[in-house]
């Protein structure tokens, strides 16, 4: 099956399971998406969460999902881009940098403090910005996913790893034709 069928597939499929349950479509390919890497056994499970802030110096925060793997000792960040256009659209490096970026601050103003207090304690994000801080300080891995129904430019290459704090931040990028790969092996 073509890349363009089956995106356009997955988003009638995201349409019409939105209008059912009442929810945007953004999180009904979310869903989809974490539900197919959790029956992949690439993520162990997945909390569906959707932050947006600004943090320290206007930096832009944003996450839409997590979990915690207690037996790696990984906490996994997942943010999701979601274009919903009739045609496909690419994911620059920039673009990819832009959201793991926004990921990445999610993570480092929870570390500060920042989030719990500036956020209004009712907010999504509140309560896990908490964990972060209490119970996930001392995770040994992060791990970043762009999870996207835009397909991955051919100009990026591996990201390289980096430290937030004495963590190993790892960065990952799913667009949509590894989305079509998996559910089609």
């Amino acid at each position: 099956m073509e890349l363009s069928e089956f995106r356009a597939g997955i988003l009638d499929d995201v349409h019409f399971n939105a209008s059912m349950n009442g929810t945007s479509p953004r999180e009904e390919f979310l869903a989809l998406y974490a539900g197919t890497l959790v029956d992949a056994e690439e993520f162990e499970d997945f909390e569906q969460l959707a932050y947006e802030g600004v943090g320290f110096r206007n930096r832009r925060i944003q996450i839409d999902g997590y979990y915690y793997s207690e037996f790696e000792n990984c906490l996994y960040i997942i943010i999701c881009p979601f274009v919903d256009s009739i045609e496909t659209q690419s994911l620059t490096a920039t673009e990819a940098e832009n959201q793991f970026k926004r990921a990445r601050a999610f993570v480092e103003e929870s570390r500060s403090g920042f989030i719990q207090k500036y956020a209004e304690e009712s907010s999504p994000g509140y309560g896990f910005a908490l964990d972060i801080q209490k119970r996930y300080m001392n995770v040994t891995r992060i791990k970043f996913y762009i999870l996207t129904d835009m397909v991955m430019s051919s100009r990026i290459r591996e990201i390289s790893s980096t430290n937030i704090g004495a963590s190993v931040a790892e960065y990952h990028i799913w667009d949509i034709s590894r989305l079509q790969g998996i559910q089609e092996s």
